[in-house]
C-alpha cells in the first residue's frame, strides 16, 4: 500500500454538502500524497438561489458559499506536502459565490501551483485590500477562472476589481492564464510586466472600458506561445467592437514565439494579421458562440448576435498573413462571391498545412454552394 499510495491517491475529490471539516474531508494519512485537489460543492444553500424562500443552512449570505471554511482549508492545505494543484466548483448553474475568506485560505498554500475556478462568482461581495504583502500568495504559475455564460453582468465591477488584485500580485510567477475577458483587470495587465506568462486565454462579452488597443496590453507578455480572445458580443452593445491593433499603432510585433492564435469575429481592417510571426502553427479565426449556435439553437443565444464574417473579408485577411510553417487553420464563414478564391489559396498561402477546419454557411437557404474539383 506504501508504495501504491502516492499514484492511487495522486488525485482526489471530495464533495462537500455541509461545512468542511475532518471527517467530511480525506483521511489524514491521505494528505501526503495529494498533488491535485478537486472541491466539489453539494452545498444544500444552493437551492436557496433557486427558490429564495428556502432557509439558508450553512450561509449567512445566500450569495456566498458557506461551506468552504477558510480556517479548515488553510490548516489542511498547508499539509499537504505534494499538493500542486486546486479546482473548486459546482454543478448547477445558480449565482453562488467564493468568498475572499475561501480564496485566501487556498492561495495561501505556498506549494500551490495551479489553482482553477469553476462556476462560482469570484468575491462578488467586496473585494479584498489591494495591500497584500508579494510572498502572502503561493507562486502559481496557473490560473483559471471559467465563468458560468449565464452570471454575465452579474455584480462586474466588484469580481473585477477583486480578480486585479489576485492577478496583479501573481505577474511575475504565472504561465497559463484564462479569465472572461468582461472581468478581465484590463488595467492591471496593461501595467505590469508578464515575464514569464506562456498562454493567455480571455472568453465572454467584449471587454467593457477598454481605453487602450488590446495590443499594447499583449505587448506586456513578450513570451506567449497561445492566446485565445474570444469575445462574444452583446446584442445591446453592438458599438464596443475594436481592432486589436488599429491602423496608426507604431509598435513592433511583441510576440515574436507565438505558435497559436484564437481570434473571433476577425476585422479585415486589423493590423494584426500582416505582423503575425513565422512560428505560428495554429490559427483559428471563428465565431464566439459558433455561428450553428446562433442558427440551430437561438433561444440559447439571445444575449448575443453573430456578425460572422464573409468569405471575401477571410480571403483579405488571410492574404495578409505570412506564415509559412502553419499546420492547422480553422476557418468559419458566410459563402459570397470570393468563396472559391478563399478556399483555392489556402493550400499556396500555407505549403506545411496538415489539418483544416472550416465553418461554412449559405447566406440564405436557397443559396447554391458551387464546389469545384481543380
Amino acid at each position: 500500500m506504501t508504495l501504491c499510495a502516492p499514484v492511487l491517491f495522486e488525485s482526489c475529490t471530495v464533495t462537500i454538502r455541509r461545512p468542511i471539516t475532518t471527517p467530511q474531508f480525506l483521511p489524514p494519512t491521505l494528505w501526503p500524497f495529494v498533488r491535485t485537489l478537486h472541491l466539489v460543492d453539494h452545498c444544500p444553500d444552493l437551492r436557496s438561489m433557486r427558490y429564495p424562500g428556502d432557509r439558508l443552512w450553512f450561509a449567512t449570505d445566500p450569495l456566498i458559499c458557506g461551506v468552504l471554511s477558510s480556517t479548515f482549508l488553510k490548516d489542511a492545505l498547508r499539509a499537504m506536502p505534494r499538493l500542486r494543484s486546486v479546482h473548486v466548483g459546482f454543478l448547477w448553474m445558480e449565482e453562488h459565490g467564493l468568498g475572499w475568506d475561501a480564496i485566501d485560505a487556498i492561495l495561501s498554500a505556498s506549494q500551490l501551483r495551479e489553482f482553477t475556478i469553476r462556476t462560482y462568482l469570484f468575491c462578488p461581495r467586496e473585494a479584498p485590500a489591494r495591500e497584500i504583502p508579494l510572498d502572502h500568495f503561493a507562486r502559481l504559475t496557473t490560473f483559471h477562472y471559467a465563468r458560468l455564460p449565464s452570471h454575465f453582468g452579474l455584480h462586474g465591477d466588484v469580481q473585477r476589481e477583486s480578480l486585479a488584485v489576485v492577478v496583479g500580485n501573481l505577474n511575475l510567477s504565472l504561465e497559463h492564464l484564462r479569465l472572461p475577458s468582461d472581468l478581465a483587470p484590463i488595467a492591471t495587465l496593461a501595467s505590469l510586466p508578464w515575464p514569464r506568462l506562456r498562454e493567455l486565454k480571455l472568453d465572454g462579452a467584449y471587454p467593457p472600458n477598454l481605453d487602450v488597443p488590446l495590443i499594447y496590453v499583449i505587448s506586456r507578455m513578450p513570451n506567449l506561445r497561445k492566446l485565445a480572445l474570444l469575445f462574444s458580443l452583446p446584442w445591446d452593445d453592438q458599438s464596443q467592437r475594436k481592432a486589436l491593433w488599429p491602423r496608426g499603432c507604431s509598435l513592433d510585433f511583441p510576440l515574436p514565439d507565438l505558435e497559436e492564435l484564437t481570434i473571433s469575429y476577425p476585422d479585415p481592417e486589423d493590423c494584426l494579421y500582416s505582423h503575425l510571426p513565422p512560428t505560428l502553427r495554429r490559427l483559428s479565426l471563428r465565431c464566439c458562440p459558433h455561428h450553428c449556435v446562433h442558427v440551430w439553437k437561438p433561444g440559447d443565444c439571445r444575449r448575443w448576435y453573430s456578425p460572422i464574417p464573409h468569405a471575401s473579408q477571410l480571403w483579405r485577411i488571410l492574404s495578409d498573413v505570412k506564415v509559412p510553417l502553419l499546420q492547422h487553420l480553422q476557418l468559419e464563414y458566410i459563402i459570397d462571391y470570393a468563396d472559391g478564391a478563399l478556399l483555392g489559396s489556402i493550400a499556396t498561402l500555407f505549403p506545411a498545412i496538415s489539418s483544416l477546419e472550416i465553418h461554412r454557411f449559405r447566406d440564405d437557404d436557397n443559396a447554391k454552394v458551387a464546389i469545384v474539383r481543380t
